[in-house]
């Protein structure tokens, strides 16, 4: 099962490299994660918190040769 979710990122820079974290709370039973007695929230609660750490550097630019004359 697909279901749009939206994370809100908090961004940090240092040295050239960028930090995302992110966090969302999904509904597991939205997402059809428990089946019978799975499915009471009483043993198992329905929240679930997903936690989305990013680190990326940017790729240094080459700038191509240009052509002789």
């Amino acid at each position: 099962m697909t279901l749009p979710i939206r994370f809100v990122f908090e961004h940090s820079e240092r040295d050239g490299v960028i930090a995302l974290k992110g966090r969302v709370a999904l509904e597991r039973l939205a997402f059809g994660l428990g089946r019978g007695e799975w499915e009471d929230v009483e043993w198992v609660g329905n929240a679930v918190d997903v936690e989305v750490d990013v680190t990326a550097r940017a790729r240094s630019r080459t700038v191509p040769a240009s052509p002789g004359p």
